[in-house]
């Protein structure tokens, strides 16, 4: 036996409720006519005006229980399930979105129970008060008996009317207006999901172009003066996180690849803006920028001494607990430090605080480095009376 796709149980609820707005609509229109029938019959006091009167107060009074009903009937956001998709990384939006009038309607509906509940006394006085006014115009008779009769004609009418309006919009607004958010909701997802596609695919082409750049420009048979490259530090700037870590593991392999004697110490020179680019997109946060540009600086076919020793200071500083570089961060400050010393430079012995930081430096250095290995310190040692050791 053949199903259909949507959830029985769903569906007739669906359907009874448009049923019962049918039922109610037959029933506002029989009362319509009821008010109609006695104002044609009402000739004392006038058949139009009698009509007309009968039919403004059924119309207001409808208005009234519509307007509850619609307050009462707003539908109400799903906040746990919006913000359970949000913990899933789902979409937030599988909630009927209602923000201000949601509120409101909240707000209003607790004031008109909390004032029904407080002032029903007053509430009904006021409505067997327009009850005595209106009866004159579903029956003109001026006797007491038929006057109070009259009365509680209007009144069984204004009653009749709210409570025919208020189930009529409460039952609409359920159904109507729900499908409505629903659609609403439906379609900002669909937009929100080809807007996040396009940024997907605007992003991957431009991580593509940024890491095909720069891998462009570290190739030794580029021209690194070629137009293409201008601006090469602000395009790796501009770069995505995923292709910055791309872009500092190749920039790294090349600085690894070149540093040692023999080495392209030009190809070293190209990792520097590349380095500056990183830094510049993520400044005082990754030790490792800053490392890698301080090694590159030392290592130049022309090397910055001062900017080395802010690069590895800023690395030193940064790296925190964390065993990247340990050793080796002491050791190339120590290397743009001692190239710096004037007293060094002039073939002399430091003074004792350059003698105390370099030492202090070097004897970190020394755990996991061969510091024989650096000519400048095995000059510098030498003229200090510093004592190099083996790496542990």
């Amino acid at each position: 036996m053949a199903h259909s796709g949507d959830p029985p149980a769903a569906h007739s609820y669906t359907a009874d409720k448009t049923d019962w707005m049918y039922a109610i609509a037959i029933a506002i229109g029989a009362g319509v006519a009821v008010v109609a029938i006695l104002g044609v019959t009402n000739a004392a006091f006038g058949r139009i005006e009698a009509v007309m009167s009968g039919l403004m107060l059924a119309g207001a009074s409808g208005l009234v229980g519509a307007f509850l009903g619609f307050l009462f009937g707003i539908p109400r956001s799903k906040q746990a399930q919006a913000q359970l998709a949000l913990e899933e990384g789902r979409s937030a939006r599988e909630y009927l979105e209602n923000t201000n009038l949601e509120q409101i309607s909240d707000w209003l509906t607790k004031i008109i129970v909390g004032l029904t509940l407080v002032q029903f006394e007053q509430i009904k006085a006021f409505v067997v008060g327009v009850g005595a006014v209106f009866g004159k115009v579903f029956v003109a008779t001026p006797a007491t008996t038929t006057a109070d009769t009259a009365g509680a004609i209007a009144v069984a009418v204004i009653l009749y009317f709210v409570i025919a309006g208020f189930l009529f919009a409460f039952l609409w607004t359920r159904i109507h207006m729900e499908n409505v958010l629903r659609q609403q909701s439906a379609e900002g997802d669909i937009a929100i999901e080809r807007l996040l596609e396009r940024r997907q695919e605007q992003e991957n082409i431009a991580n593509a172009k940024a890491f095909e750049l720069t891998d462009a420009y570290l190739d030794p048979a580029a021209d690194p003066n070629a137009k293409m490259f201008d601006n090469l530090e602000e395009k790796v700037k501009e770069s995505s996180l995923i292709a910055r870590t791309m872009i500092f593991d190749r920039a790294r392999t090349v600085r690894q690849k070149n540093w040692r004697d023999g080495g392209n110490k030009k190809l070293i020179d190209r990792t520097i803006p590349i380095f500056r680019g990183l830094i510049a997109a993520a400044p005082d946060r990754q030790h490792r920028n800053y490392g890698q540009l301080g090694y590159a600086l030392v290592k130049a076919s022309q090397p910055n001494w001062s900017e080395a020793q802010a690069a590895l200071e800023k690395a030193i500083r940064l790296r925190g607990d964390d065993d990247s570089g340990q050793g080796y961060y002491e050791l190339n400050l120590a290397v743009a430090l001692i190239n710096q010393d004037p007293d060094f430079l002039a073939g002399k012995a430091s003074t004792a605080a350059t003698r105390e930081r370099v030492a202090g430096l070097l004897d970190r250095a020394g755990e996991v480095v061969d510091l024989n290995g650096e000519p400048a310190i095995k000059s510098w040692a030498a003229l200090n009376d510093y004592r190099i050791k083996p790496p542990r």
